[in-house]
């Protein structure tokens, strides 16, 4: 079903994803976001794929929690593909990919959504950047595959 969401145009997939995706957090942890964020995609790709997976996935998590969702990270310059490398390069790949859009927020809890997280190269280059500004972060994504190689 990700799939299909991600690479097969089914923007309809967001909905129940991202209901499920604030449901879980809801119930399963003691934990309340005060806002979310979504994990940007540089225009071209969002151009070529013609949406944010994540940013949609992130918009229906943030509406069943309740919280705003804030465009705080950009993706200013292109990336290769993160399928198909390795952890190292996944980690080169990302680095200084993302910048902070917006007033610092210090203490305050960010939630983090991206749809599929494998080897976390994506997600901690984010979460540093939104780190730095005193964000408290948390992450969410809707699959995770394990892949340290």
């Amino acid at each position: 079903m990700l799939h299909r969401f991600k690479f097969g145009g089914r923007r309809g997939l967001a909905r129940p994803l991202g209901n499920w995706l604030g449901v879980q957090i809801r119930e399963e942890t003691c934990w309340q976001p005060e806002l979310a964020v979504s994990v940007p995609l540089h225009r071209r790709r969002q151009a070529e794929r013609g949406y944010n997976q994540a940013g949609l996935l992130a918009r229906f998590t943030a509406e069943t929690l309740k919280i705003p969702l804030l465009p705080l990270l950009a993706k200013p310059e292109p990336t290769a593909a993160q399928s198909g490398l390795s952890y190292r390069r996944r980690k080169e790949n990302v680095r200084g990919a993302f910048v902070y859009r917006g007033a610092p927020r210090p203490g305050k809890r960010a939630l983090l959504v991206d749809d599929i997280y494998s080897t976390g190269a994506t997600m901690q280059e984010a979460a540093e950047v939104l780190h730095e500004q005193g964000l408290i972060v948390f992450g969410a994504v809707a699959a995770f595959t394990l892949r340290l190689t």
